[in-house]
């Protein structure tokens, strides 16, 4: 019989493991790391299925050495795909970007469009009717339908303070002095105002905790502001250039048709 010393990362084996082969067995004696086979075997018999395996002193059985590392093309592979979920994202987030600028300029063209047709609406409305206050009430309901505004009304200058004209919407201030609130500040500028968050404005009247945003355009009629036309949103940033533009050209037509209220 023959003895075969094994040592593993020089440490002794703790497992005892039974192999059987071609009838004949060998065994792992515990703790003493010695081979014994039942009889005398060639060496390429016992050799080969070791090399096989590695052994680890804490295993209760010898494992199949296993190859973490993955081979060249798994890793090519991974990391084209890991490119394209990469690239398949970015192209999202620009479609995505791409079509809210698109639906932003479909958003403007819109409300230009509406705005057009509400000023030959209103230009219709001051052929049709004579009294002033009848034409300021139309022009408010008019506009303040048409796009859904908080509060859309006319102040008007009597006795230098502004006094509250007709009107659309909840419960507003009655009365507004010189150079006071966003109202007072267009009349004493005499150019319109428009503020995209009316809680940072200085001085501003809260007639309404429920508005937002605010723009006042005055009615100028022989250089002298006669009115300002006052318009409410409960969102923030609401008004811009187009509303600017449409509105001014409302007050134009305000100030042909109405001369005075004082």
């Amino acid at each position: 019989m023959s003895l075969v010393y094994l040592d593993i990362n020089n440490r002794l084996l703790q497992a005892a493991v039974r192999y059987k082969s071609s009838g004949l067995s060998h065994t792992w004696h515990r703790g003493s790391g010695v081979f014994v086979p039942s009889a005398p075997l060639p060496r390429a018999l016992w050799a080969s299925p070791l090399r096989a395996f590695h052994f680890h002193p804490q295993q209760s059985a010898p494992t199949r050495r296993k190859n973490t590392r993955p081979p060249p093309n798994k890793t090519i592979l991974m990391t084209i795909l890991e490119l394209s979920i990469i690239l398949h994202g970015l192209s999202r987030a620009v479609n995505k970007w791409s079509r809210g600028q698109k639906m932003y300029l479909c958003s403007m063209s819109t409300k230009a469009t509406t705005y057009q047709t509400v000023v030959k609406q209103i230009q219709s409305l001051l052929q049709e009717e004579t009294d002033s206050i009848a034409n300021l009430a139309n022009i408010a309901a008019v506009l303040h339908t048409t796009f859904g505004f908080w509060w859309t009304g006319f102040y008007i200058v009597k006795n230098n303070e502004l006094v509250l004209g007709p009107f659309q919407g909840p419960v507003a201030c009655t009365r507004i002095g010189f150079g006071r609130g966003v109202c007072g500040s267009a009349w004493k500028e005499k150019q319109t105002i428009i503020v995209p968050d009316v809680h940072q404005f200085t001085g501003h009247i809260a007639c309404s905790a429920a508005s937002n945003s605010e723009i006042v355009v005055p009615v100028m009629v022989d250089g002298m502001v006669a009115m300002v036309l006052d318009i409410d949103s409960t969102k923030y940033n609401s008004f811009d250039e187009i509303d600017k533009q449409y509105l001014e050209e409302i007050a134009t037509l305000i100030a042909q048709k109405i001369p005075a209220l004082a």
